[in-house]
């Protein structure tokens, strides 16, 4: 269970990380002067749904807590918060409102913060496949394309609702999510949590993710085998998806997630390479896994990477596809040696340049 002092810091940095956000950086700056001046209720609450739970990442814990704050405003149009909260209609000028606004949560806040997984909404991470699916689609290589932790799958619908990629959904075989709990756009509640998700100032997010809600449901009511969502423990997905997905040769398998395994601890991490090494190997060369997450490395936690993996004579290598470090305000991307980890022929890179900018 993570501790007071520890948990004031990371609120302080929290802060220090989104000055462009005035609302979030004010409200994490509140949540740490109450810690800082007793033991206030949601503190509370958070230390006996914490009681069994570790975090990895620095912003993992206050993440999910404003998240869970987030959904209790949505949920209720009497909070004092309503008013400042954006993404309920109101308007933030420098003042949260009464102190109280953040101590009347009850059932459903406690159980998001004992078993809830933040499912962050972007349309930019959304794409990330994007690039490894060229891979298959030079082959003329039809693919299942999978995600670890999908929530929704809102990212496995990415190419429907970002225009201006070179996608071509006909070579997908099958879209398939896996998640310990998932979500359904057809139950309000979780409709809310993954709103909640995005930070309450987030506006063009929160209008992106809505644009995605709603294409999706569009997609799924016209083929409801579209995607297939299934519940499963995060250990044990690679494993699910090697027991009912049969290797083919005429067929590749692209697997993806993003912000789970930098939840992971360094042991849990290792076994599950072990066995995403098992699911990969039988597909030689008609397989990829793409990891968009934390550098687990770095403790300051604020340089998230694109990691593509293969198997290479029988061990996994992996590649540096792109990085972000959003403390040093520093990005790059390498996609002239991603297209050769891909095994893109130069004469077909030059359309898969060009798209990849325009996104």
């Amino acid at each position: 269970m993570i501790s007071k002092t520890d948990f004031i810091a990371q609120l302080d940095k929290g802060a220090a990380s989104v000055p462009e956000l005035a609302l979030s950086s004010a409200l994490l700056k509140e949540l740490a002067a109450q810690l800082r001046a007793g033991e206030p209720r949601w503190w509370l609450q958070a230390q006996g749904a914490w009681k069994n739970r570790s975090f990895v990442a620095w912003s993992e814990a206050w993440g999910l807590l404003l998240s869970s704050i987030h959904y209790e405003v949505i949920a209720d149009e009497g909070n004092p918060l309503n008013a400042v909260f954006p993404s309920c209609g109101g308007s933030f000028k420098g003042e949260l409102g009464p102190a109280t606004a953040l101590s009347g949560f009850e059932e459903s806040f406690i159980t998001h913060l004992s078993g809830a997984q933040r499912r962050y909404y972007s349309e930019a991470l959304a794409r990330a496949w994007h690039i490894p699916a060229m891979h298959f689609q030079q082959r003329g290589l039809s693919y299942y394309l999978v995600e670890f932790g999908a929530g929704a799958g809102l990212n496995l619908a990415s190419d429907k609702t970002a225009s201006g990629n070179m996608v071509d959904p006909d070579f997908i075989e099958a879209r398939i999510g896996l998640d310990e709990r998932s979500l359904s756009l057809e139950t309000m509640e979780h409709v809310r949590w993954l709103a909640a998700c995005i930070l309450p100032d987030q506006n063009a997010v929160l209008a992106a993710l809505d644009k995605a809600i709603n294409r999706v449901k569009a997609l799924l009511k016209a083929d409801p085998s579209f995607m297939q969502l299934v519940e499963c423990p995060t250990a044990l997905q690679p494993a699910y998806i090697a027991k009912n997905i049969p290797v083919e040769e005429d067929v590749g398998l692209l697997v993806f997630n993003i912000s789970l395994t930098g939840r992971m601890s360094n042991a849990d991490y290792a076994g599950f390479l072990q066995e995403m090494l098992k699911l990969l190997t039988p597909w030689g060369d008609r397989a990829f896994w793409l990891e968009v997450e934390n550098q687990r490395d770095k403790e300051a936690g604020t340089v998230l990477q694109y990691r593509l993996n293969k198997v290479d004579k029988g061990l996994l290598r992996c590649l540096e596809v792109s990085r972000a470090d959003f403390s040093a305000k520093k990005s790059y991307v390498d996609l002239q040696r991603t297209l050769d980890f891909l095994g893109v022929p130069l004469t077909k890179r030059r359309k898969i340049f060009s798209a990849w900018w325009k996104e």
